[in-house]
């Protein structure tokens, strides 16, 4: 009898690695329900790497841009995505550089392309401060998100923006940029879900 209470309690490894398995399967399928679907959250950023032609009171010329886009936000529909965007710019040109920060709204809407494929196009208005400027932004981006998992996805970003900036400390005029580029994103789909199909 000892030894039979002995038995049941000792682990298996096979029975372990099954209840492994079957925990992470059980995991995945309670968070494969959250996607675009009203009511879940969406969190994560993108990155982008481009070049623009910006012009000012005395001349212009051609920048390098980096820019890191995190990002939050929540679907009070289905498919269409509130945001609080976020754009780090960090621009060069020549010996220059300049670091800018714009904190805005945002919209998104996603087109249903399959079960691992949407398609979003979305807009937006940032507001920003940097090295003695200020000024708004108009964003605009659309691209497909690919989905690993009904939660997690992997975004290609195609995004245009048009700035104007002022110089707050000199008062020497108003700085005008396009920004035109394509990067990757990578997004964390969050809620709780009532249904497995695509909406």
């Amino acid at each position: 009898m000892v030894g039979l209470v002995n038995d049941f309690l000792t682990p298996k490894p096979k029975k372990m690695k099954k209840f492994y398995f079957s925990t992470v399967f059980t995991l995945l399928v309670l968070t494969g329900f959250c996607q675009t679907e009203k009511g879940n959250w969406m969190m994560g950023g993108n990155i982008l790497f481009s070049s623009n032609h910006q012009s000012n009171d005395y001349g212009s010329g051609t920048l390098s841009t980096f820019v890191l886009n995190p990002k939050i936000g929540y679907f009070p529909i289905n498919n269409l995505a509130v945001i609080l965007n976020t754009n780090y710019l960090s621009q060069s040109q020549g010996d220059i550089s300049d670091h800018t920060l714009l904190i805005g709204p945002s919209i998104r809407y996603y087109i249903p392309a399959s079960e691992s494929v949407k398609f979003f196009f979305g807009t937006g208005v940032g507001f920003d401060s940097g090295s003695g400027y200020s000024g708004t932004a108009l964003q605009f981006e659309a691209g497909p998100s690919f989905f690993i998992t009904r939660a997690v996805a992997v975004e290609m970003n195609i995004s245009y923006q048009t700035e104007s900036m002022k110089n707050t400390e000199q008062n020497s005029g108003t700085v005008k940029s396009s920004i035109f580029g394509v990067g990757l994103g990578f997004m964390i789909y969050l809620g709780k879900g009532t249904t497995g199909h695509v909406n």
